[in-house]
């Protein structure tokens, strides 16, 4: 009798595709990131210091040992705080799969912040970089295989990262990040409108110079920018639904299709008809 086999699937939990940073610096007291928003994963790590951390919607005050989980499309910044200088492991990457977050912070154990230092030192035998500091542009000719274990190993310590707990960050207290943090919910909650700046600030009860001031700090952008980057983000998600550019635009408050075309075109770098749904 023929013996049969089973086979046993495994399913992976996590699935990198490609790093685009990994670096780990010392910054200044008084360093300040003015915050991006791009299409692939970014953890950052606190492993000296403290930082404040804008995470889409929240303003997160993180301490050493503590790191942060920023998902494709979500806008994020990063200031040192407390007064002293700050390090922070940084490391980048387009992921196929990866598990869904229900918290966006998480606790470092030691042994977990010297295998992401060592690992980002042992980079830079196998990857070449920019000049610009820990981007990765390509593998080094020969070091295809090293490559491909670093970044199996580099999806053991994200799995390790994400399993070990999540840790509750204090959110900023200061009465600017519970403004902006408003301000970003009324936002939210009107991005079908219209709306001018001034309209705004009057929805949020304050003044048009004090919310200038208040998206300077987190957001690094104007507050019409920003309100359009929001609605840019919905309108790729109603794209990817299958409805159609000009349906979209007008759900938006977009009058204008061309103008809506233009805005899309400027912040994401391609037209909205590249996200329709097939």
């Amino acid at each position: 009798m023929e013996k049969q086999y089973k086979k046993c699937i495994i399913s992976k939990q996590i699935q990198l595709d490609a790093i685009v940073t990994f670096h780990d610096s010392i910054y200044k007291s008084d360093f300040y990131y003015e915050g991006e928003m791009h299409d692939f994963w970014e953890v950052v790590c606190i492993i000296g210091g403290q930082a404040e951390v804008v995470a889409g919607n929240n303003v997160f005050l993180l301490q050493h040992g503590q790191a942060v989980v920023h998902p494709p499309m979500e806008f994020h910044n990063l200031r040192s705080a407390g007064g002293t200088s700050m390090q922070a492991l940084i490391v980048s990457f387009y992921a196929s799969r990866m598990p869904d977050l229900s918290e966006r912070i998480f606790k470092l154990t030691s042994k977990i912040v010297e295998q992401f230092q060592s690992l980002c030192q042992r980079a830079k035998s196998f990857f070449t970089f920019t000049l610009c500091q820990g981007l990765l542009t390509s593998v080094i000719e020969g070091k295809e295989l090293e490559a491909s274990m670093f970044l199996t190993k580099l999806e053991y310590l994200l799995h390790r990262l994400m399993t070990d707990g999540a840790n509750v960050a204090r959110p900023s207290r200061t009465q600017s990040a519970q403004t902006y943090q408003t301000i970003l919910n009324v936002m939210e909650q009107n991005l079908d409108k219209k709306l001018s700046i001034c309209e705004l600030a009057a929805r949020c009860s304050i003044g048009e110079a004090n919310m200038r001031s208040i998206f300077r700090k987190y957001a690094g952008k104007g507050v019409m920018s920003y309100f359009n980057l929001m609605k840019i983000k919905k309108a790729i998600v109603y794209l990817q639904e299958g409805k159609s550019v000009k349906e979209t635009a007008l759900m938006l408050g977009f009058s204008d299709q061309n103008y809506f075309n233009t805005v899309f075109k400027r912040m994401i770098g391609v037209p909205p008809g590249k996200y329709k749904a097939p």
